[in-house]
């Protein structure tokens, strides 16, 4: 992408107090330093949508205060330009569901757990009111990821979820029902990836 206008982090152990620092440059920060926005902190995931898109060369993420729960790690840092879908294609269908998991190994003597955080899957039924729309979710959400090929960052507007951010693939094929008028019916499944985990 040629502009970054959103930021997610994905499996971490920053602190909740802490604020870490979206900031770009255009000379590789030698002597042009910008601060775009600062984050918020949630756990297993947060993410931040930019009021203007950045268009410099470079952006640096930081955490300049201390991290009581030892060195900063990330699992997953993702910047990309946010697609604000038109809002003919929310109409619901369905049922929209949040399924968390907790992948884990188990034999006949122990269970492994793979993850120190469940990963988040959603379901997401929408109705696409007309050609335009049914193009948009096609072509700029599952022709874009390549299918299951590429992952893809979905932010829900859920009031009773409003940090909810998951990152996942798209589930295997795209199913599209006609219905007369042009609408069409659809289910998004967006399959979570699992979150880093630190092995010492």
């Amino acid at each position: 992408w040629p502009e970054v206008d959103f930021v997610g982090v994905f499996g971490h152990n920053l602190d909740a107090g802490i604020a870490p620092q979206i900031r770009s440059s255009t000379d590789n920060f030698s002597a042009v330093d910008v601060l775009e926005s600062t984050m918020s902190v949630q756990k297993p995931a947060f993410y931040k949508k930019l009021s203007a898109s950045i268009t410099s060369q470079y952006v640096r993420f930081i955490v300049q205060t201390v991290n009581v729960l030892g060195p900063p790690k990330i699992g997953e840092l993702f910047g990309s330009q946010y697609l604000d879908p038109q809002r003919d294609i929310s109409a619901v269908s369905g049922e929209f569901k949040i399924v968390r998991n907790r992948r884990q190994i188990t034999s006949d003597y122990q269970t492994f757990i793979l993850s120190d955080d469940p990963d988040t899957s959603l379901i997401l039924p929408l109705a696409s009111l007309s050609l335009t729309n049914y193009k948009e979710i096609r072509d700029e959400i599952v022709e874009r990821s390549r299918g299951s090929a590429s992952p893809i960052v979905v932010v829900p507007e859920d009031v009773d979820d409003p940090d909810l951010v998951v990152m996942g693939r798209l589930g295997e094929g795209q199913e599209y029902r006609r219905l007369p008028f042009a609408i069409r019916e659809t289910s998004l499944i967006v399959i979570g990836l699992p979150y880093a985990t630190v092995v010492s």
